[in-house]
Parts: C-alpha cells; sequence; structure tokens
C-alpha cells in the first residue's frame, strides 16, 4: 500500500474564524465568545522532537475499515486519528477499504484533494528511540450514516507491527440520507473511467490535482447527475485554491442527488467561512435531517446561529453536540455560555464557562473567560458558588 499522510483542517478552525468575526459588545449584557486555538498541548506534554524525514525510517499505523454487512467499504471513508479529544489525520481508505498514516508527515497528499500539508503539527512524534507515545489516541472511521468503532492505542515502535485492526462501520438510526449516491450509480462507463481516473490519482503520494479536476470535469460533462464525480470535484478545486469553483460544484452534487449527504458537510463550511449565515443555518439543518449524526455542520449551524443573534436555537444545538459527544466539541460550553448570557441568564452561562474551562483550560479565550467571570463576581450578576455549580 502506498503511505501518504493527509491532515485534516479541523472544523473548530473555521468556527473559531467565524467566532472572532463576531467584533466586540458591551458587557456584561452582551457577550461574545472567543475560540480556542489549535496548538499543539500534546506534543509539549510529551517534549516530543521533530522528526528529520531525509533520515529518520517512518512508523505508521495501518488497518482495514470493513461494513457490518460484509459488502465493499465506500472509497470515500476516511478513517480518523485522534489524540486527546482532538483530531490529528485523516486517511481515505483504498478501494479494500484499507489505510495507511504515516506518523512522520513523510509524505506530502491531500485531504480528499482538498487541503494540502507540510508536516505532522499536532500529531505525537516519536523519541530518539523509535517510540511514539500514542497513549490517548484512538483509530476510528467516518462515513456519513455510519457509527465506527475505535482502536485504543498506546506505546508504538517503528520495529512493531503497524497494522492495529480492523474498524467496523454501523449504520445509525435516524439517517435517510445515503452515504453512496444512487443516481451516481447509472452514469455511462465512459463517466465512471474519468471518475475511477481521478480517484486513482487522488490516492498517490502527491496527487496532480489539474489532472483530477480535467478527468472529473470530463466524468460531469458526460453525466451531469454524477453527484460523487460533482463532489470530488469541489474537494479538488479547494485544493487547487478555487472556493467559488468549489462551492459551485458542492451545489451541483447536492441538485443531481440531494440524498446524498457527502457534499452538504463541505458545502455548509464554505457557506460559514464566507460569512453567508442564512445560507449556512438553511443547509446545515437540510443536512441534519438527513444526517442528524453530523456534528460537523451543527457546529457550523450553531456558530452561525449564535453570530445572527438566534441565542435559544444556537443554546439547543449547543446541548445536542453536548449530547452527542462533546469530548470532539468542548467549544460547545463556551457556545452555550454565550448564548445564555446574550439572553442574561448569567448564572447558567458562568456554569457552562467553567466547564469549558475545564474541558480547555489552556484555550486562547481562556483568560479572557476567566476576567469575564471576575467581572461578573464583581458586579454582583453572579455569585463566587453559582459559578462552581452542577450543569442543569
Amino acid at each position: 500500500m502506498m503511505h501518504r499522510f493527509i491532515r485534516l483542517a479541523p472544523a473548530l478552525a473555521l468556527a473559531s474564524a467565524l467566532m472572532a468575526q463576531q467584533g466586540n459588545t458591551q458587557r456584561p449584557t452582551q457577550v461574545q465568545p472567543e475560540a480556542p486555538a489549535q496548538g499543539d498541548p500534546l506534543g509539549e506534554a510529551l517534549g516530543e522532537r521533530s522528526p528529520d524525514v531525509n533520515r529518520d525510517p517512518p512508523a505508521y499505523i495501518s488497518g482495514k475499515v470493513v461494513m457490518h454487512d460484509g459488502g465493499p467499504t465506500p472509497t470515500h471513508t476516511q478513517v480518523e486519528l485522534f489524540c486527546y479529544g482532538f483530531r490529528r489525520f485523516v486517511d481515505t481508505v483504498t478501494g479494500k477499504g484499507e489505510f495507511d498514516l504515516d506518523l512522520s508527515g513523510r509524505g506530502m497528499g491531500a485531504f480528499d484533494a482538498g487541503l494540502r500539508t507540510q508536516n505532522s503539527g499536532g500529531v505525537p512524534q516519536r523519541s530518539a528511540l523509535g517510540i511514539v507515545n500514542l497513549n490517548g489516541c484512538y483509530v476510528r472511521a467516518e462515513l456519513p450514516g455510519y457509527g465506527s468503532t475505535q482502536i485504543e492505542l498506546g506505546m508504538h515502535s517503528i520495529f512493531d507491527n503497524p497494522d492495529v485492526g480492523e474498524v467496523l462501520l454501523t449504520p445509525l438510526e435516524g439517517v435517510t440520507g445515503a452515504a453512496v449516491s444512487a443516481k451516481s450509480l447509472h452514469a455511462p462507463k465512459k463517466a465512471q473511467n474519468a471518475f475511477v481516473k481521478a480517484r486513482a490519482e487522488n490516492l498517490k503520494e502527491k496527487p496532480n490535482l489539474k489532472k483530477m479536476e480535467r478527468s472529473l470535469q470530463s466524468a460531469v460533462g458526460q453525466f451531469a447527475e454524477y453527484a460523487e464525480a460533482w463532489d470530488l470535484l469541489g474537494r479538488t478545486q479547494l485544493g487547487l485554491g478555487k472556493p467559488d469553483e468549489a462551492r459551485a460544484s458542492f451545489e451541483r452534487a447536492i441538485a443531481a442527488d440531494p440524498l446524498f449527504t457527502r457534499p452538504y458537510t463541505q458545502l455548509a463550511s464554505l457557506l460559514a467561512q464566507s460569512g453567508d449565515l442564512e445560507e449556512t443555518v438553511a443547509v446545515g439543518l437540510k443536512a441534519l435531517e438527513l444526517n442528524p449524526h453530523d456534528n460537523d455542520v451543527r457546529f457550523y449551524v450553531t456558530v452561525a446561529q449564535l453570530r445572527l443573534g438566534r441565542n435559544e436555537d444556537a443554546v439547543a444545538s449547543a446541548r445536542q453536540l453536548i449530547a452527542r459527544g462533546a469530548g470532539e466539541y468542548p467549544q460547545a460550553y463556551q457556545l452555550i455560555a454565550a448564548g445564555l448570557a446574550n439572553l442574561g441568564k448569567y448564572p447558567e452561562a458562568a456554569r457552562y464557562y467553567q466547564s469549558f474551562l475545564r474541558a480547555d483550560p489552556d484555550a486562547t479565550a481562556a483568560d479572557d473567560i476567566r476576567r469575564q467571570l471576575t467581572e461578573w463576581e464583581q458586579l454582583g450578576i453572579v455569585a463566587a458558588d453559582e459559578t462552581a455549580g452542577d450543569l442543569p
């Protein structure tokens, strides 16, 4: 299997940019949250060194994603490496459902031909003895509408067998959308060949994105309802720095097959990044109708709702993020706190701010939040014991 390294652009990074656009307002009547930085607390804690990718032998983690019914694993299935609640790697499986993560960051690749990386920033690095400390890390798969088992990791040597085993995908309840586009199955042979050619290029260590774009444009030119080709074309155009063209491609993918869930997440991300908040909410809510388990989309919707002043909606949406696993979204507590403060519910807001600080004590916004809580106490808005209570 070709070794390659693919880095995810975290949802939180985009949300951070969105939240930073909210501007300043008077306190305490209006509280606008800031987003925590995506730093490298893990690497600092372990005292790791960066590898010399020109001399050091690589360290790999490999395995396979299997479906609950034994069927083929969709080729757009992704494998994620989480460490201490933060996504560090994303890899796209091969046609056989296999994945291979290069922990050294030696390879240059594309996140679904969408985003490039230069190193393994934020990933546990190996010691001089070739040991990678992966305690607190796990591997899981991501396919819209499916739940994944996860493989807990530990100490890993470059001399160990890299195979960590199988990750199982099982359908989730309440999903009305589809992870695979049914309409795309009807594409003519010539269009399918162009799509397969682009997919093969994407699996290379250094995919030629312009070549992929040409192949995908050929595919959709021959079959306008080729939703999966439109989706991959959009991701390719993102990698080429063409966000407007990418947005149009994702919109064409949705128009071609409205039940195909994959393009909704990236379109919601682009809309949020462009500041089109109304459309972010509209597209995001449609996506959540099809797949209520898409928490990245729910996060974009929550931030957009907060910026639009829809505080009750934002609080309700952020509560769902927490109910579905706030470990991946510590900012959900911060979003709830901001919405509650905007509604004048300061004691409850203070408790959620404290929960956010416990979940992410070194966040960029942490010091500002601590000063805000101190100010509220000094103004008599909240009592000191109210900030330490249990969450409602």
